[in-house]
């Protein structure tokens, strides 16, 4: 409905003016306002409002044919003042809304404003302001103007019923179109400021919303032309030491209240409109009303809650309100919390300067939104690629990946994304890509450049031993000659590796088969059973440590053979025998070398010192290499995992 009616209480002077309760004649304001009343009269000419508005009230055409013209239908409202009914206009041939006043409130002071208010709003010529059609008297004498009939809900009570987590009003009424609305509303009111008129009575149960987006700016009957004498509403207050007396009619926030100054709702009127400051009254006081109907779309709650007028008055002036806890202050995007706040700053001098501005900067913050939507359509066109590729192959992976980071670029936090990404980083395929095969096999390289560079360190300390060797006495210097070439010669092939970075399979093989050979060959100095398989035990350790899986076999082969080879040539006549048992004894023979007893002693302590040492070397820094690798794959995957939300993560 178009109006809510006028149910504005009011009482008659002596003199036949009428005054609100609880206000006295304070000439003096009124001289004052007088007299300034030229300096603003071009906002009245704007307006198209003649400079008659503050004067008696006007004379009023009768309308013959309202019987005729107009079939009451039904009461859409009514008030103190006035009602308004849904009429049939039979001479057009639609339904409209006449409000008219009520007899009992028909004072020339009443009159006056309820012409003024048919005025003003007739003469707003805006889409989300409620045409006046007709203003006339009918042939009874009551005073009526007719409106458009408008159909929809007022916004406190969508809002309540959004607030109460109504599912359809959730559903129709959400913060976007609530934003929107809000943003018409601002234009509406920017509308009258630039025509002079301020509405003055801005609240939540003045704004409508129609069913196919239609936004109405209801109930004009307290707009104030810019320049003009106040009315006898505008009166000083007693006193202006305390706030003025107040008269609520009805009950709850959203009830019309009347105020010793100014009337207005109590919880929207500005504090300067609380004072009772009327010639400060300007558009930052619209402003202010339109700052606490944000807050209210924005919280579902009202900016200055309490239960009388009183209170509702004593948060407008109290900063302290402005910072009271709210249910849904996390919802709050912070462009919006910052916007209401600049619309409500208790000095009007500090408040957002115009209603446009206020439009302009919720719009821009609905474009950003708009934006933002659109991100949240394209990520979701991007996870929905990469679900439907085969991740088990690395390009499929690879072009899901791509797909989720194109996503996660255009949403951040996007939870869909941020699963599949965590789920994608923990869950590896089989199949290697080539790309991670190179970096891969360069690895492999790297750790075969290093097994070259501590074979060539190792078997340089077994040469070391062949001048104690040699001191025990050489009995054959063919069969030294063979040994110690076999050491040099597998420990230059164990520096070329490793200097030229070349450590292939086949390198490996090599490698592998001339330090097998070599340890073979000390068999020569106590036999295939003495060093030689502990000496082939460190060096199969050694091999299976940084060779690949598939030259293990080799690597056993290799150390077996190393023990079994000298023994079965030895069984078989091709080389000396080395070991021979009488009486419970067992006797070692050289072909090679003398044994001096505390040399070859010395020999077999320090050999089998190396021997019990070296593995526990060698087993120690592969640990070391692997901890290493370990700390790094488990500290890069705690940083890729601080990319996903902790909720994403589980």
């Amino acid at each position: 409905m178009p109006s809510r009616g006028d149910d504005r209480g009011e009482r008659a002077s002596e003199d036949g003016d009428t005054l609100p309760l609880g206000v006295a004649n304070h000439p003096t304001r009124l001289e004052r306002a007088a007299a300034s009343s030229d300096v603003d009269r071009s906002h009245r000419e704007r307006a198209g409002l003649g400079t008659d508005d503050a004067g008696v009230a006007p004379r009023l055409s009768r309308d013959a044919r309202f019987v005729e013209r107009y079939e009451r239908l039904s009461l859409l409202g009514e008030g103190g003042m006035g009602a308004v009914d849904l009429c049939s206009d039979r001479a057009i041939g639609r339904e409209i809304a006449l409000k008219r006043i009520q007899p009992s409130a028909s004072s020339p002071a009443a009159l006056h404003r309820f012409v003024r208010e048919a005025r003003v709003q007739g003469q707003l010529e805006h889409p989300a302001i409620v045409p006046v059609h007709d203003l006339a008297v009918t042939p009874d004498g009551a005073a009526f103007f007719t409106m458009k009939r408008v159909r929809g809900k007022a916004l406190d009570d969508i809002l309540h019923a959004v607030g109460q987590h109504d599912p359809d009003a959730c559903a129709r009424y959400g913060r976007r179109r609530l934003l929107s609305a809000f943003a018409t509303v601002c234009l509406a009111v920017d509308f009258a400021h630039t025509r002079g008129v301020l509405h003055r009575d801005l609240k939540p149960g003045n704004v409508m919303l129609g069913d196919f987006g239609e936004v109405y700016v209801l109930d004009w009957g307290l707009a104030k032309v810019l320049g003009a004498v106040p009315d006898e509403v505008e009166l000083e207050a007693a006193s202006e030491d305390t706030l003025p007396p107040v008269v609520e009619h009805g009950s709850g926030p959203g009830a019309a209240t009347e105020l010793g100054v100014l009337m207005g709702t109590p919880g929207y009127m500005s504090p300067e409109q609380c004072r009772g400051d009327i010639d400060q009254l300007g558009p930052a006081s619209d402003v202010y009303a339109l700052g606490c109907i944000l807050f209210d779309i924005l919280y579902l709650e009202p900016l200055h809650a309490g239960r009388s007028a009183l209170e509702r008055l004593t948060s407008t002036l109290s900063a302290n309100s402005r910072d009271i806890p709210r249910a849904r202050a996390k919802d709050v995007p912070p462009e919006l919390e910052a916007l209401w706040r600049e619309a409500t700053a208790l000095e009007a001098g500090e408040r957002i300067r115009t209603a446009r501005e206020l439009a302009t900067r919720v719009e821009r913050y609905l474009d950003g939104e708009r934006d933002e939507a659109r991100r949240h359509r394209l990520a979701a066109e991007h996870i929905e690629a990469a679900t439907k590729v085969d991740t088990r192959r690395p390009e499929g992976r690879a072009e899901a990946m791509q797909s989720l980071g194109r996503a996660l670029a255009l949403d951040p936090s996007n939870q869909g994304a941020l699963r599949t990404l965590a789920r994608m980083l923990t869950d590896l395929p089989t199949e290697v890509p080539d790309a991670a095969r190179a970096a891969i096999e360069a690895a492999r390289t790297e750790r075969r450049v290093t097994m070259a560079r501590t074979s060539a360190v190792r078997l340089a300390t077994w040469i070391l031993v062949a001048p104690a060797v040699v001191a025990f006495g050489i009995t054959s210097w063919a069969r030294a000659g063979a040994l110690i070439a076999s050491l040099v010669g597998t420990a230059l092939l164990s520096i070329l590796a490793w200097r030229t970075r070349r450590v292939s399979d086949g390198a490996t093989l090599a490698l592998l088969g001339a330090s097998s050979l070599s340890i073979a060959l000390v068999s020569f100095v106590f036999g295939p059973f003495v060093l030689v398989p502990s000496l082939a035990a460190t060096n199969a350790m050694f091999f299976a440590l940084n060779a690949e899986k598939s030259l293990r076999r080799f690597v056993v082969g290799a150390s077996v053979a190393a023990v079994t080879l000298p023994f079965l040539a030895s069984l078989a006549g091709l080389d000396a025998t080395y070991y021979s048992f009488a009486e419970g004894a067992m006797t070692i023979t050289s072909p090679m070398v003398d044994f001096p007893p505390a040399l070859a002693q010395g020999l077999l302590l320090v050999v089998s010192v190396a021997l019990v040492t070296t593995p526990s070397l060698l087993a120690g820094r592969m640990r070391d290499e692997l901890a290493k690798a370990e700390e790094r794959v488990i500290l890069q995957a705690h940083y890729l995992a601080q990319l996903v939300p902790e909720a994403a993560r589980r």
